[in-house]
């Protein structure tokens, strides 16, 4: 684990890729391929707040988060959120990658209704088996 700039532990494949580490895609974008020790880190720190039909990545006193909407075991991702001062450093990829990890621990499937997180499960395709 190591800490951002707001002193919160964050995966580091997060930061391997903000920083050019060594996972690309054929394209060129960052490709990350969590499954290093701090794997389950990144799905730990997602609470599902269901009340709220969303899921949430506490930032230090901001709040990260994806509303979704649940029928028939397909998660419907609507809306991706990262605090816009947080944007860019990699936050909404970890949230995303958390959610996908929790749906795949639940036996569900996803639907991507927001642009973000098509854009994320084309570029990481050790997920493509989550989409319904």
């Amino acid at each position: 684990m190591i800490k951002d700039e707001i002193g919160h532990e964050t995966c580091s494949c997060v930061t391997a890729v903000e920083s050019g580490g060594p996972y690309t895609s054929r394209a060129g974008g960052a490709l990350v391929l969590c499954g290093g020790p701090d794997y389950l880190r990144c799905m730990e720190r997602i609470h599902d707040n269901a009340a709220q039909h969303r899921f949430e990545l506490d930032l230090g006193g901001r709040t990260a988060f994806a509303t979704y909407q649940l029928n028939d075991g397909v998660v419907s991702i609507f809306h991706t959120e990262v605090p816009a001062e947080l944007n860019g450093k990699g936050y909404g990829s970890e949230l995303v990658r958390g959610v996908l990890d929790l749906i795949r621990e639940r036996h569900l499937k996803v639907r991507p209704m927001c642009g973000f997180v098509r854009f994320f499960l084309r570029n990481h395709p050790e997920y493509a088996d989550l989409q319904a």
